[in-house]
Order: C-alpha cells, then structure tokens, then sequence
C-alpha cells in the first residue's frame, strides 16, 4: 500500500519501487486522485495497479472515471477520512454516487480508524444515511473488495461463499 502525499509524491517518484513489486508478481494499493491530480489516477492505471485508495477526484472527472471501470480497477472509498482531509469538501463532492452510477468496482474503508474516529459500521450507516444505500448495494461493495483483495483465489472464494450466506436474508 503506498499512501502518503500523493502531490508531492506522485506515482512517476515512485515508479522503480513500483516496477520492482510488479516483477514480484504481487498486488498493491496507490493512493491516487485524493489530492484532485487526474495524472495519478492515469499513471496508476498505466503502472496496472487494480486498487487505488480514495480517487475523490473522479467526481469531476467522467472520461477519467470511464477508464478506470474499463480497467477494472476498485476504489477504495473513505468518506469520513475524505470529508476530514477536505479531500471532498462536501458529502456532494464525493464521487459514490457517480462511480455506482458508472458501475465502478467500490470497497468502502474507513482509511484511518483511530485518527478518523470510525469503523466500518460507522462508514455503512454514513453511506445509507448520505446516499440511501441498500444491502444489495452494500453486498456488491464487499463482493467487489473481496475480488480486489490480497488473497488466494481460494480463499477469495470461500470468503464469496460467506458472504452470500451472510446477505441471503437480505437481498
């Protein structure tokens, strides 16, 4: 996962450490988009990252936005952290409701737990209260984050299994 700040430490500062995981073979996480620079967003896609943290900037971005879900790649969205950080001034400037609207891939996360003051309950209630999200919505989100997880393909699987028994009564 490499976070931090993004504008001064774009993903080109970064690149050979970033060539170096992928000849690993391994996945990673770029924080990309919080500090509103489309080209981050761009460059991580064209390194292959498959998770990029916050990318509050593709509210304002719909050619940008088009690319990442033709590339697959899942947001990882912090709305506490994000509305905190003024990453998104307000609860509008979000980009949940553009990127489910543009069937993008999105994990919901509360970023930083201890410094944010949340947990993912808090986050789920926020997400309903804010945007009406239904369990259906939030079953796809957790779909979504297992598919983008660090994990085998088996245990991606099995957790899938879990999750739709978990959901059944729900959906």
């Amino acid at each position: 996962d490499f976070a931090g700040d993004e504008h001064h430490y774009p993903p080109q500062a970064i690149e050979a450490l970033i060539q170096e995981v992928n000849s690993y073979n391994r996945p990673m996480t770029l924080h990309a988009g919080e500090c509103h620079c489309p080209a981050n967003v761009t460059q991580s896609m064209a390194y292959g990252i498959k998770r990029n943290g916050h990318v509050t900037l593709l509210a304002y971005e719909p050619e940008l936005l088009k690319e990442f879900v033709k590339n697959g790649v899942t947001g990882e969205l912090c709305l506490t952290s994000n509305l905190q950080t003024k990453a998104a001034a307000t609860v509008e400037d979000f980009p949940y409701l553009k990127m489910k609207e543009a069937q993008a891939r999105i994990s919901i996360n509360t970023d930083n737990r201890t410094v944010s003051d949340t947990d993912l309950t808090k986050e789920y209630e926020l997400y309903h209260h804010y945007f009406q999200t239904t369990p259906a919505d939030f079953y796809q989100h957790n779909v979504d984050a297992i598919q983008a997880s660090f994990a085998s393909d088996e245990e991606k699987q099995e957790l899938l299994t879990r999750l739709e028994k978990a959901y059944a009564d729900y959906l």
